[in-house]
Order: C-alpha cells, then structure tokens, then sequence
C-alpha cells in the first residue's frame, strides 16, 4: 500500500511540473484576445502582454493589427518589443509590416523594415517594399533595408544591384550594412562587384574587395582584377585585395605565392600575411617561399611554419634544410618552428645537432632545448665533441655547456686554451663564454676590444655585448666603443651604445659619443611608416642617457637615482619597441 501511495504522490508531483508557469502560480494561459486588450493598458501590462504574445510564436497571429498600431508610439522599448513580436509571428505579419513601410513617419518604416528581417526568409515576398526602402531618404531605413535584404534571402539578381549602389551611400552605416548583406547574394554578386572594383570611386573599390573576400572561393572570377591591385600597392587597394584573395584560400594560392616572391617589398609582405591567414592549405606554398631569393620571405616562411602546426615530413625536412640558411634568422625561425613541432619533428635531428657547434651562442642554446623538445638527450654528444680535433667544435661546445652549466670543468680548459687561438672568431667565442664564468676582466677585456674591429659582425656584436658585463670595470673600453658608432652595422652600433652606458667615459668623450648617435643613418631596408619616428625616437633616448652621464661627471653606469648602481656587469633587458639584436645573436 506504501509502493502505491509513493506512486500516486510522484504522478501527481510530474503533473504539476508539466503546467504551465502561470498554471502553476494559479494564473490559467490567457487568449490572444485577452493580451491584445491588455497592449492598451498601462505600461506594466502592455510589458507582460508582449512578452506572453513572444511567447506564443505564429499562434499569436490575430495580435498583428495590434502590434503595428505600437509601432507609431514614442516609447522605444515598446516599439521594439512589438517588432520582435511580430517578428516571432512570422509569415502572418509580413504583409501588415510592407504596408508599415509606406508610413510618412521615418521611425515607422524604420522598425517595419526591421520586423521583415526579424520575420526572415518568410518575408521573401516583400522584397520590392525592402528594395524600396533602400532608396529611404532616412538614413537609418535604408540602413535597416540592406540588412534585411541580407536576412529575407531576396532573389540575387534583384537584389545585388541596389545592394552594391549602397556600398556608396553618404552613411557609414548604411555602407556597412550592405557590406554585411552582400556576400549572402553569392557567386551572383561577383560580377557587379567586379565592375565596382573597376571604378573610379576608391571607397567604393575598397568596400567592394571585401565583400568579394567574404563570399571566399565561390569569387574565384575577381582574382584577376585583385591580383592587379595586389601588385599595385600605391595605389591604395593592395591590401583590401591581399585580404580577400586570403578570404578566397586555396584558388588563391598560385597569385599570392608569386606576389610573395615579388621584387616589390611591400606586395611580398601582403602576400605572405595572406597566406598566413590561409593556413593550413598554405603550407606547400609556404614550404615553397623558404627557398625565396629575398631574405624576408624565407624569415617569414620560416616563422609561419611552426606557428600553423601541419605535421608533416615534407615541411620537418625543408625546415631543417632551412636551418642551414645564410641568414641567422632564417636558421633561427626554422629552429623555433621545429622546436614548436616538438617530437613530431624528430627527423629534423641531424639539423639541429649541427646547430650546437653554431658561432652564435644563442643558436646554440637554442639548438639544445630543440632537441630535448624532440625527444633527444644532446648531452652525451656534447661531452663527445669536447675531445673534436676541429677547434671550431670543441670551442663552440664547450660555451654551449658553459652557458648551460653543464660539465663546466670539463669545459673551462678548452675555453682557456681557446684565448690563445689566432682566429679572432674563435678567441671572441672563448673570452664570451669565459665572461660568463666571472673571468677576470684583465684577461678578456683585450680580446674583446679587438674584437670590436673583427671582420664579422656577429663577432664584434658579441664583443660588444661581453664588455657590458664588466660595467665600469671595463673603462678602457669606451674609446673603442665610441669607435663602434661608426660602425656599419646597425646591431653593433646598439651594443656600442649600451655598453657606452654601462663602462663609463669622461664627459668630453661621451658628449662626442652623443653627437654620434644623433647622426646614426636610418637601419637599412626598414619597413613601416612609422619606423623612421621609431629610429628618431630612439637615438633620442640614447643620446639622452649618454648626455645625462656626460653632464654630471658620473660614470655611465651609476644612476642618478639613490646611487643604484647599473654597472653591475650585467647589459639591461631591451625595452620592448627597442627592436635591437638580442645578445650574443651572430648573424654572418
């Protein structure tokens, strides 16, 4: 008797969950006829009439009349209201809302163009009263039109034309409407939107691309216009088109992996961001670009492949040809790429064991937490390669394991014997690594004031970047650093300059330094608008500091600041828009 009473008790405990909300708080569902009463009274009960009628969908159809007798009050959240309604109605209210259309009041037609979007393809049948509104001397219903001719899935061919006219209109938001609606018309838009990139209006050009990108693939007919513009970066479309032929993908791809190869700097940086944007589909073009003849397109290239993550032998293998480039970053990004790639990358080793005998340090390093990502323990290598007969090896692997802290007495013997060395490179190499170790000042300092006339950048860079440790301790060395401000390349002359504020100088000498660095030339094949403020900006800032330290007597390391001192042998971290060489980088 128990088991029946429980059952009953649950029956009736689901039948009171099924009712109704208002059921259950005692209200019975009220009639259409009873809401619409309701929609006259005061604001609370129009409010909650509204809501039910939403509620009710097509079953509130009688309600129509009703609700577009709201549309001319000056309540706004009403007005709304009743088009969201009517909107949920549907089919029953797209003939009362085109009529709407025909009022003299602007706010009128506005929220019965509305209500058709709201009401959807239902309301396909009011194309010719949207179109109308599109022509609205209000701005805001001829805003309100283009959007719905994007939502009422018009005929394209009535409604491209008028769309793409809009794309001219004074107002911005009536222009980004059509914009928006416009690639809904598909592949039936494409020709009229070619005939608009063909023109002579400009905005209109621009606006017209991009809708062609966003319609994508089924565009594939405007290519050859957008590649025209793509090549022609003066004049102003370039990267409106780079844009949509990215938005186009892989139809795109023959046109923008020329335009990457392009003698014109500016068009083969469009291409390979559009080809980033592409992805995935992009990488054979992308593998294709690492063997570019311009250096930025095989950097890029180089980046691109590790940040898209395609895990395949083709890209491991050309990436590890790539770290084998004449550039250093090349040979540094296709690292990084590979490091990314982690153990999917594994036959990349060969290339990247090579790397930890590089000239430059932070490849080294670099080198090394590639392969431990790969699933390769270098270690045992390194100490095999301590006992090389080729110096270049045993020197560059035993700073490797020095700036690791691996086997470090193992190593230091070498870098000792390695300061006795006649190549300038591979002396810098040992002195470098040995000033990580605290070596005295009196046996490195000189090697690295030659070193600052050496042949190679890479190596007078590290020179430079070896004195800044020694903060004033390396005095002496300011003269050879002012000397470097002269100096061609323009990661030396940085150094030079960092260094020049750590080691200290007489006044007189870095007053002469401050000139010097106010006349430094521009870097060489610099892009961005901006970079030549950024350049002004910063030889700025470094004179500054120079001359604050010139003009106290104080040396260039000690902060006026508490008397912290700044020369304590380790080289300030580069602010982030200091676009300078990290230390130690080697580029040949």
């Amino acid at each position: 008797m128990c088991r029946n009473v429980l059952l009953v008790t649950v029956l009736c405990l689901c039948g009171w969950l099924a009712l109704s909300p208002q059921c259950r708080a005692g209200g019975a569902k009220r009639s259409v006829e009873a809401l619409v009463a309701d929609l006259k009274k005061g604001d609370a009960e129009r409010s909650k009439a509204l809501q039910e009628l939403e509620a009710m969908g097509e079953k509130a159809a009688a309600a129509v009349p009703a609700l577009i007798e709201l549309l001319p009050t000056k309540n706004e959240d009403v007005r709304l209201a009743a088009t969201l309604v009517l909107g949920k109605i549907g089919a029953a209210a797209v003939e009362p809302l085109s009529k709407a259309i025909g009022s003299k009041d602007a706010d009128v037609r506005f929220y019965a163009v509305w209500g058709l979007a709201f009401v959807g393809p239902a309301a396909k049948s009011a194309t010719p009263e949207v179109l109308k509104a599109l022509g609205d001397s209000a701005a805001q219903v001829r805003r309100k039109a283009a959007y719905a001719l994007g939502r009422i899935d018009p005929d394209p061919e009535t409604a491209v034309g008028p769309l793409v006219t809009a794309l001219g209109d004074l107002d911005d938001d009536v222009r980004q409407a059509a914009e928006g609606s416009l690639p809904k018309m598909g592949k039936a838009a494409v020709p009229v939107l070619i005939k608009a990139v063909q023109g002579d209006n400009a905005k209109l050009r621009n606006t017209a691309i991009k809708a062609l990108g966003e319609i994508g693939a089924a565009a594939a007919a405007a290519i050859p216009e957008l590649k025209t513009h793509l090549l022609q970066p003066d004049k102003g479309a370039a990267e409106s088109a780079a844009n949509a032929l990215a938005g186009m993908g892989a139809p795109a791809l023959p046109v923008l992996t020329a335009a990457a190869m392009d003698d014109n700097p500016k068009v083969r940086v469009l291409a390979v961001g559009a080809l980033q944007k592409i992805a995935a589909p992009a990488v054979p073009a992308l593998v294709d670009l690492l063997g570019a003849k311009h250096i930025d397109v095989r950097r890029q290239a180089a980046a691109l492949l590790g940040q898209i993550q395609v895990q395949d032998k083709s890209v491991v293998i050309a990436l590890g040809f790539a770290t084998r480039d004449k550039d250093y970053e090349v040979r540094r990004n296709a690292l990084q790429s590979l490091h990314n790639m982690g153990s999917g990358a594994k036959l990349a080793e060969p290339y990247v064991s090579a790397l930890l005998v590089d000239f430059d340090p932070q490849l080294r390093l670099q080198a090394f937490h590639t392969l431990t990502n790969l699933g390769v323990d270098a270690r045992p290598g390194l100490k095999k390669a301590l006992s090389n007969a080729d110096p270049v090896v045993r020197i560059n692997t035993a700073s490797l394991m020095t700036q690791l802290n691996l086997e470090v007495d193992l190593a230091e013997p070498i870098l000792l014997e390695g300061l006795k060395e006649k190549d300038q490179a591979l002396k810098t190499q040992a002195a470098h690594a040995l000033s990580l170790r605290g070596v005295q000042a009196d046996v490195v300092l000189p090697i690295f004031i030659a070193s600052l006339k050496a042949e190679l950048p890479s190596v007078r860079r590290q020179a430079a970047e070896s004195i800044v440790r020694y903060g004033t301790k390396a005095k002496e060395a300011a003269p050879a650093l002012i000397a470097a401000l002269d100096d061609p390349d323009d990661g030396v002359r940085h150094m030079a300059i960092g260094a020049l504020r750590q080691v200290g100088a007489e006044p007189k000498a870095l007053f002469a330094a401050m000139v010097k660095v106010l006349r430094l030339p521009g870097r060489p094949g610099s892009r961005g608008r901006d970079r030549g403020d950024a350049q002004n900006t910063r030889r700025s800032r470094a004179a500054a500091n120079l001359s604050a330290n010139a003009g106290d007597g104080r040396p260039a390391g000690q902060s006026r600041h508490r008397g912290v001192s700044q020369g304590s042998g380790r080289s300030r971290s580069p602010r982030p828009h200091d676009r300078r060489p990290r230390p130690g980088q080697h580029r040949p």
